[in-house]
């Protein structure tokens, strides 16, 4: 079974976006418009079946490009109504990934490949030439559709830029479905500063903090532990194992939540900012402001040992405390209105 959701039209946000963005500037000869520093939002929606799923956006950075490699962190979005003050909420748990430079799958393709590519209907596969609309212009498009014995994929990609225009999947009783809505660059103030040396050195840190609840029931202690050890890493990026542990007091412990994670230069919630660029900033100075998710980013409190840079409209918030003269991570904070839960957690040591 496909589902299907339908959004409104996000014309003006998306030319108002696209003006501002460079669009010949990336190291990728075959990728031009493709940098660091650049933000793709799309919609998405999902169903679980039993009425379970919801709709919301999702906004890719591009973290880092080192050669053929590039680090891509997503952060979603729910729209909840009134339950969400009206705004869309940010969700626990931001995605990153490390893509092929030249074939990203639901973000993009080489549009030379795309030009190419033909259909194999004995493996189910299917390449079709179209026209769609991209920032309210008709353009050229090459549609690919994946059906198996219980899944199905369709991906629509301009053929001028290689960009994903829309994405659909289904299988196993549940689906999902986007589409393009922006692109836009970040202004990230530490994006062409030195990574601090120890970035190429660091073997694990060790965050330890709590669970908060805010909501109406009764106040129960939960320390909440996050792990990192560096699995990999390169000029401008880092991969680390991640284990998240919590303990509710009075319950038996939670299972353990295994997860890689890539960090990038280009990117606000990070695992570091570069201290040049932290002796600069002022508190109260704007950082950004997204016109879809209505996320303003500030500097919420500089002095002389950190910087805190917090993300949040009515919906959420997520702040990042920085030192600010290693620039490492040292506390990290979420909340949204849905949960009403705050996470905290702080460094206690790092090897």
């Amino acid at each position: 079974m496909r589902f299907r959701f339908t959004w409104p039209a996000m014309t003006a946000v998306t030319l108002l976006c696209m003006a501002g963005t460079a669009w010949a500037d990336g190291p990728i000869a075959k990728l031009p418009w493709l940098h660091e520093g650049l933000q793709l939002t799309y919609t998405w929606g999902a169903s679980a079946g039993a009425g379970l799923g919801g709709v919301g956006y999702s906004q890719t950075t591009i973290a880092c490009i080192d050669g053929d490699k590039v680090v891509v962190t997503s952060q979603a979005f729910a729209k909840a109504g009134p339950l969400g003050n009206n705004a869309p909420v940010p969700l626990m748990g931001a995605t990153t990934t490390m893509v092929q430079a030249t074939n990203a799958g639901d973000f993009w393709m080489d549009p030379a490949q795309l030009a190419t590519m033909h259909g194999d209907p004995d493996q189910g596969v299917s390449v079709t030439s179209e026209t769609a609309k991209m920032a309210g212009q008709t353009v050229k498009a090459v549609r690919i559709q994946v059906r198996g014995s219980a899944s199905y994929t369709d991906h629509l990609y301009d053929l001028k830029t290689g960009l994903c225009l829309h994405f659909d999947a289904s299988g196993q009783g549940s689906a999902t479905e986007g589409d393009f809505v922006a692109m836009r660059d970040l202004a990230i103030p530490w994006s062409q500063e030195a990574t601090p040396d120890w970035v190429a050195t660091i073997k694990a840190l060790h965050y330890r903090g709590d669970i908060e609840f805010r909501g109406a029931l009764p106040q129960v202690p939960n320390v909440l532990t996050i792990d990192m050890t560096t699995a990999g890493r390169g000029p401008g990026w880092i991969q680390v194992d991640s284990v998240l542990n919590s303990q509710m007091q009075g319950a038996p412990p939670a299972l353990p939540s295994k997860s890689q994670i890539f960090y990038g230069r280009s990117q606000f919630a990070g695992l570091w900012a570069s201290p040049k660029a932290l002796a600069q900033l002022k508190t109260g100075q704007v950082l950004d402001q997204d016109p879809v998710t209505q996320m303003k980013t500030i500097v919420a409190k500089a002095d002389n040992d950190s910087v805190t840079i917090s993300s949040a409209n009515a919906g959420g918030e997520i702040d990042s405390q920085f030192d600010k003269h290693t620039g490492v991570l040292i506390g990290s904070s979420f909340y949204n209105v849905m949960a009403q839960q705050l996470w905290t957690v702080r460094l206690q040591s790092r090897e």
